[in-house]
């Protein structure tokens, strides 16, 4: 027998004040001190929408945020798919104000028809509901699991191979469109595709709201009543800003723009629409679509990973006896065979010895003196007293080295080694500075 389609008007979704019950029945815990609390205003394409927002904690202490948007009805998969696409900006916009709010884990979003539930940083969609019988089946069941402190269900997480073919094709469309506009080719496109990517994970990773300030989202708002809103006319401003902000920031002959009047040109876009539509494509992509383990597929091979993946299963020798140092002078840094073994082993490489690095620089301190190497001279990052004060770029000029990989790949392994490095910097809450020796991972 074949059941009746469902209709969801004849079973709805519960409203944000049965949802509240449902979470207070699967004992989450109203959270103190939420500056959100209340109603939010959000300032959408569709207009302004004031939602009723409340943040949780769970028994693990873990934040939820509940945000109740449902005069809005987003966008579904069929219209953000052609476009290489998959978060709508209003949901952008419910992330980055309960984030600027407080540390928050996950976020419940409440829109017309639809209930989803984003795992933060990443951003991905881990459970939604489209009726009653969809939430009670499925996504009340992960919120009393959630409640209880537990994990989410891993078969909810997202492969990082498909979000990579996306990411391919949106970077296609772009470097066709914004070179026909600048009159150069798409290679030439991509490449400041790739700047503006870099700044807008260096942004990220600092954390706070300045980060989200400088890619068009504004907060404010009176006491009691926040306001978040996205403001498409600065965009070509921002984004030329961001092409000049980037060498105070990064340099690396493999990812430079040699182009005359770059600002120039870019600000003779700003009659257009051009800008104001990338940026805002750029925010509506999940975080984990320009993470590192992402960013890896586009510039790697399967052959080459499933070698990598080998090498795991067989064992890999621990950090400390691939690394040979002598106090913090390298005698033999880390070798990365990218070529035999894949960028992703690369990635894990990368991030264990940054680890190493960072657990090393906690146990030693500092020392009376560093003897420099009479042929090399003193390690970079390391001052005189003994202390590694720039892990950075000690990391890329001194104890990483990359073998395998043709010239013409170069770029794609470096840039994806920096967004990794940027990455685990953040986590590990090293010092941001200048990254100016990315190029010499493929030194002697």
């Amino acid at each position: 027998m074949i059941s009746p389609p469902h209709d969801p008007l004849a079973d709805p979704l519960p409203g944000y004040g049965a949802i509240v019950e449902r979470l207070e029945a699967a004992r989450w815990r109203a959270a103190p001190r939420f500056p959100l609390e209340g109603q939010v205003r959000i300032q959408t394409f569709q207009g302004g929408h004031d939602a009723p927002c409340r943040r949780f904690e769970n028994e693990a202490g873990r934040g939820l945020a509940l945000v109740g948007l449902e005069s809005v009805r987003l966008p579904g998969r069929d219209e953000l798919f052609p476009r290489f696409l998959n978060l709508p900006l209003e949901c952008r916009l419910a992330i980055e104000l309960t984030r600027a709010a407080a540390a928050t884990d996950w976020l419940l979003l409440l829109t017309a028809g639809r209930l989803e539930l984003i795992r933060l940083p990443e951003e991905s969609c881990r459970q939604w509901a489209g009726g009653g019988e969809s939430f009670r089946r499925e996504l009340a069941p992960m919120l009393a699991l959630l409640g209880r402190g537990g994990e989410e269900w891993h078969g909810a997480r997202q492969p990082s191979q498909p979000e990579a073919e996306s990411l391919t094709g949106w970077l296609r469309h772009w470097s066709l469109q914004l070179g026909a506009a600048l009159v150069e080719p798409p290679v030439t496109a991509e490449r400041i595709l790739w700047q503006w990517v870099l700044m807008l994970q260096r942004a990220r990773h600092g954390g706070g709201s300045a980060g989200a300030r400088e890619w068009g989202l504004r907060l404010g708002g009176a006491a009691g009543h926040p306001t978040i809103v996205y403001d498409a006319p600065s965009a070509t401003e921002d984004l030329t800003r961001q092409l000049t902000n980037f060498e105070d920031h990064f340099e690396s002959t493999l990812l430079a723009v040699q182009l005359d009047e770059l600002p120039a040109r870019l600000e003779a876009l700003d009659e257009t629409t051009l800008l104001d539509r990338l940026r805002a494509e750029m925010l509506m992509h999940t975080q984990n679509r320009f993470e590192p383990e992402t960013v890896a597929w586009l510039f790697t091979s399967l052959e080459r990973e499933q070698e990598g993946w080998r090498r795991e299963v067989r064992g890999v020798e621990p950090i400390r006896r691939r690394l040979q140092l002598d106090g913090w002078l390298v005698e033999r840094p880390l070798l990365c065979d990218i070529g035999h073994f894949g960028l992703t082993a690369a990635l894990r490489d990368l991030e264990a010895l940054a680890l190493f690095l960072h657990e090393t620089r906690e146990l030693t301190g500092a020392a009376d003196a560093v003897q420099p190497d009479l042929f090399r001279g003193a390690p970079r990052g390391v001052n005189r007293r003994g202390e590694l004060f720039d892990p950075l770029n000690y990391l890329f000029s001194e104890a990483l080295r990359v073998v395998g990989v043709p010239p013409s790949q170069r770029g794609g392994v470096a840039l994806t080694l920096l967004l990794k490095a940027l990455s685990v910097a953040a986590r590990l809450d090293w010092p941001a500075t200048r990254v100016d020796s990315l190029d010499r991972i493929f030194g002697e």
